[in-house]
């Protein structure tokens, strides 16, 4: 099976994504600036989208030439989609269907008409993007009860129809920024502010090689210790991931947080993340 192939040099060098599997070879070359558009690849190897092929291949170009699309080059995305690479670890199972429908909206964008959770009823959503965590969302809008854009638990949509309804995307939005306001994937404003965090000088140099935030800022210490803030909501998240360094780490701020972990600061563990 070959999913990958780089041809050429200098200017003629490009990449070739085929299905040999399944009787598809579409020959269609991409420049190195697209490379990393070959994130989505890895959800063909899986068996999500093989049943329309050309389509999710357009997507893969799609996502790279779209003008508000700034999709960070990722080289573990690009060995992912030569097979080399996997991500251990429990996570969700979501039906390759749903993401089939969720692909399909995106790059209209079109709407969305979903059975969600246990509700009876369909809805209707505008899909505005996707966020990958320990659950996947759909970052969403649903325009029958808010104009806001809310997350949804991807395996918790149960049906998802691709309507030939397009929609404008939320004035100013982009999902990096929206992201950015939480930690994980959990949006909650009334969370939202400043985080700081003070890392033992024993740990400094091991938590200064992490990105905590997209935007977060790191301050060395005179005394080793490093201090990194930023601001994002999300505390149980940040709760989940700090037990993992025990008593290596302190919060700061907020104090609400501070609260939440300080009971459970251990310094039995063997290793750090």
């Amino acid at each position: 099976m070959s999913w990958l192939k780089t041809v050429g040099t200098g200017s003629d060098a490009g990449a070739y994504a085929t299905l040999d599997s399944h009787g598809y070879n579409f020959g269609m070359k991409l420049a190195p600036k697209h490379w990393r558009s070959l994130l989505v690849q890895p959800k063909q190897k899986a068996g999500y989208g093989m049943q329309r092929p050309w389509r999710t291949f357009e997507m893969v170009c799609w996502q790279e030439c779209r003008p508000r699309a700034r999709i960070e080059a990722d080289a573990e995305a690009v060995l992912m989609a030569m097979g080399q690479v996997t991500r251990p670890g429990p996570r969700v199972s979501v039906a390759p269907d749903i993401l089939d429908a969720i692909i399909e909206a995106l790059r209209g964008p079109f709407r969305l008409r979903v059975r969600y959770s246990q509700d009876t009823k369909k809805r209707i959503l505008e899909p505005h993007g996707v966020l990958l965590g320990h659950r996947t969302y759909l970052a969403a809008r649903d325009p029958a009860k808010a104009d806001e854009v809310r997350n949804f638990r991807i395996d918790l949509i149960h049906e998802a129809e691709t309507l030939n309804e397009s929609f404008k995307l939320q004035n100013g939005f982009t999902i990096a920024d929206y992201a950015a306001h939480a930690f994980g994937v959990w949006q909650d404003p009334a969370q939202f502010g400043e985080v700081v965090w003070r890392f033992r000088p024993d740990t400094a140099a091991r938590a200064a090689g992490f990105q905590f935030h997209p935007r977060q800022t790191l301050e060395h210490q005179p005394d080793g210790s490093l201090i990194v803030r930023f601001h994002a909501a999300g505390w149980l998240e940040m709760v989940w991931h700090l037990y993992q360094w025990g008593d290596k780490v302190e919060v700061i701020a907020p104090a609400e947080l501070r609260a939440m972990v300080e009971d459970y600061r251990r310094s039995d563990f063997a290793a750090m993340p």
